[in-house]
């Protein structure tokens, strides 16, 4: 029974609904900032409608977070990877600052390509500790070893917070945790909803979160068979562009 109904989703699948919950994360946030500074019974109501979409935009990096794993530990060419998300986080910056400030370039705060590529490249570090180091005979991790991945989380959950990415250092630590985790998904799961409720700290962002989390468990463990792989990482970009032209227009 446990088996049937937790293999549904491919990676695909999963891509998708999180692809989702951004574009209304995002028009969610848009909607909330044009409405904060007026006082009416529509602006009540689109307030209302903002948080609603921002609460089912919490879906979306948990789960790009647990596919980054994923695909860490399945790409045939890391370093291909690296240079792919380093790619996306440079042409994503002008979207994501004209969307967020109304400009073209700003640098106080950097878009979510740069937490993944630092998630990817701590990963990397891991993966190279733990073959220097080695695990302990039970497969389990040695003192060493742990001591070592949590000076390495250390380092990139600052790196993270130096260069303001998005979801700075929460991201860094959700992702370490979806890397430790990996084996055993209802743990990390509930880690990770522990984790990301607390350092937001907003209850209006659980349910979200919540959905978020159950939706890894479904996850199949398959790619899915649409090769669509760039469609998901233009949309990021695209789709931002697309919102502050309207938004930041007045259209």
């Amino acid at each position: 029974m446990m088996e049937t109904w937790n293999k549904r989703l491919s990676g695909n699948q999963l891509k998708l609904i999180a692809a989702v919950s951004m574009v209304l994360d995002h028009i969610g946030y848009l909607l909330g900032m044009r409405v904060s500074d007026t006082v009416s019974e529509t602006s009540g109501m689109l307030w209302n409608l903002s948080l609603m979409l921002r609460c089912l935009g919490r879906m979306a990096f948990p789960i790009f977070c647990f596919l980054l794993c994923e695909g860490f530990f399945h790409t045939h060419g890391r370093k291909r990877y690296i240079l792919r998300l380093a790619l996306f986080a440079l042409l994503s910056e002008a979207p994501f600052d004209w969307m967020l400030s109304g400009k073209v370039f700003n640098w106080r705060v950097q878009n979510v390509f740069f937490t993944l590529l630092l998630g990817f490249l701590m990963m990397s570090a891991f993966k190279w500790l733990e073959e220097r180091v080695g695990e302990s005979e039970t497969g389990g991790a040695g003192t060493v070893l742990i001591a070592s991945q949590f000076a390495v989380t250390i380092l990139f959950c600052g790196a993270a917070s130096l260069i303001h990415s998005d979801y700075d250092y929460i991201g860094i630590i959700l992702i370490a945790a979806c890397y430790m985790f990996r084996r055993t998904p209802w743990r990390l799961c509930a880690v990770g909803f522990v984790w990301m409720g607390l350092a937001l700290g907003n209850l209006i962002c659980l349910p979200g979160l919540a959905l978020g989390f159950f939706v890894i468990l479904l996850y199949n463990g398959k790619r899915g068979t649409w090769k669509g792989k760039y469609f998901f990482y233009l949309l990021y970009p695209v789709h931002m562009a697309v919102l502050a032209f309207i938004f930041n227009l007045g259209l």
